[in-house]
């Protein structure tokens, strides 16, 4: 459904649309936040992309982050552009999410 949705004590905190990727497939299971990072580059065979939020939940390679090139979220974009596995999300609910997760947080991808 390319769709995050974020529960604090059991209450929807934080909803939003996603790109996920299809070529380069975002794992799908069960994840814990294991690392938050800010203005960062993400380095991959072929491409450097900045982003100001990170939210890794397996290893280095996979996260949560802001993807301030897209225009748009959700619906069927990771079909034809999909992330190369991440989890892209608007800036501002980047934002807000950043604040709000820590470490060890659960992270279901399904």
């Amino acid at each position: 459904k390319q769709t995050l949705k974020y529960y604090k004590n059991n209450k929807l905190a934080l909803k939003t649309s996603v790109v996920t990727g299809k070529n380069n497939a975002t794992p799908r299971g069960s994840f814990k936040v294991v690392s938050k990072a800010r203005k960062i580059n993400l380095i991959g065979e072929d491409y450097v992309s900045f982003v100001y939020y990170w939210i890794a939940f397996k290893g280095r390679a996979y996260g949560i982050h802001d993807a301030t090139w897209r225009s748009s979220f959700g619906g069927q974009i990771y079909k034809k552009n999909g992330s190369h596995g991440c989890v892209n999300i608007p800036y501002k609910k980047a934002q807000k999410l950043y604040s709000m997760i820590t470490v060890g947080t659960p992270v279901y991808i399904y």
